[in-house]
């Protein structure tokens, strides 16, 4: 969340227990670590921000949110067999990053 998101802002909009969803170009994926500047989610006016999982985590729980799962998926090189696409995806090599976080619940709504 850049400058014109607060945490405040976000505490409003997701509800308390509620889950975000979160899915962003994985700056550690094998395809990146290959072609550099060339790969393909690169792009200038599209993603202001890169991230990879354990920075994702940290901007997730600076604002207060719970990271309950994270993974990667996708993997396209040489037409990867399937279990070496789920065993490089495993290594957090995936062309995807996807995160799930929680908002805690917190007050009395929480202790009933």
């Amino acid at each position: 969340m850049g400058r014109c998101h607060s945490k405040e802002r976000n505490k409003l909009t997701l509800a308390p227990g509620g889950i975000l969803a979160v899915m962003t170009p994985n700056w550690d994926s094998f395809h990146r670590r290959v072609l550099g500047q060339r790969w393909d989610a690169i792009i200038p006016d599209g993603h202001l921000y890169y991230f990879r999982k354990v920075s994702l985590h940290r901007w997730l729980e600076r604002y207060g949110l719970q990271v309950v799962r994270s993974t990667t998926r996708g993997f396209r090189p040489f037409n990867a067999r399937p279990r070496t696409r789920r065993f490089l995806e495993g290594l957090g090599l995936g062309e995807a990053l996807w995160v799930f976080a929680r908002n805690p619940v917190t007050g009395k709504a929480a202790e009933s």
